[in-house]
């Protein structure tokens, strides 16, 4: 019930379907450490019911405290939703120690670093980590992409950049990370500015945005490069964070 579940949330886009064989695993056997983790992302993710969600985390880690992929969820969660950073990173930690090669708790971590710690060192280690791993993987190649960027070396980045277009895939359109990867181009490659505007206005036409994603480092490294006008970038971040 619980795998069939999973299978009707992310293959047939069956919400209730799903829901329904959610909560028959969860009958049987209401500890079960990945129905539990699987429902909690259900309820974040599809039905926002956050405290619901939490209330799963917590079972599940109550029987697997140290579990990688739950802890890193969670730790994602408290991030996100709650803000509640010390204990986020807790989790992270957690997961990572059980998993120190685990390709997205790396990838989310060195995310964490970069927004809320400012540890862009420490950021970069894990970003190196995740793509060793996995060295095609379209998320973690255009966020370190990202971070390189909005520090100026573009050398370094531009073999990220290229690989996070590569494997680009209509997922990835959907949770926005296109529209990132269009804004690097503008901001940072002016060959690129005509072809990255059409994009763009594409992508925002058919409603892809990443909320929450902060481009201010990049808007400044372009007007450093002498991008101009620089009120467009800054258009262009705020309705790629507009909901």
């Amino acid at each position: 019930n619980g795998n069939y579940a999973n299978f009707l949330e992310y293959i047939r886009k069956e919400y209730d379907e799903a829901e329904k064989h959610y909560k028959i695993a969860l009958k049987s056997e209401p500890n079960h450490t990945n129905t539990n983790g699987n429902y909690a992302n259900f309820l974040k993710n599809i039905r926002k019911k956050y405290d619901e969600a939490e209330k799963h985390y917590k079972t599940a880690l109550k029987s697997e405290p140290n579990h990688a992929n739950i802890n890193g969820n969670y730790a994602n969660f408290l991030e996100y939703i709650r803000k509640e950073y010390d204990e986020a990173e807790k989790h992270y930690k957690i997961a990572l120690k059980s998993e120190p090669n685990h390709t997205n708790t790396n990838g989310n971590y060195a995310i964490f670093l970069t927004d809320i710690r400012k540890e862009y060192d420490e950021a970069e280690k894990h970003y190196k980590t995740a793509l060793k791993s996995e060295p095609n993987h379209t998320n973690t190649n255009g966020n370190y992409a990202g971070l390189l960027l909005s520090q100026g070396k573009k050398t370094q980045a531009n073999e990220y950049l290229q690989r996070a277009f590569e494997y680009l895939t209509v997922e990835d359109d959907l949770n926005g990370l296109s529209v990132e990867l269009w804004f690097y181009r503008l901001a940072h490659y002016p060959n690129d500015r005509t072809e990255a505007v059409q994009q763009l206005d594409k992508l925002l036409d058919k409603g892809i945005r990443s909320i929450g994603w902060d481009f201010s480092d990049h808007i400044k490294q372009a007007e450093k490069a002498g991008f101009t006008p620089i009120t467009l970038l800054q258009e262009y971040a705020d309705k790629i964070n507009q909901e």
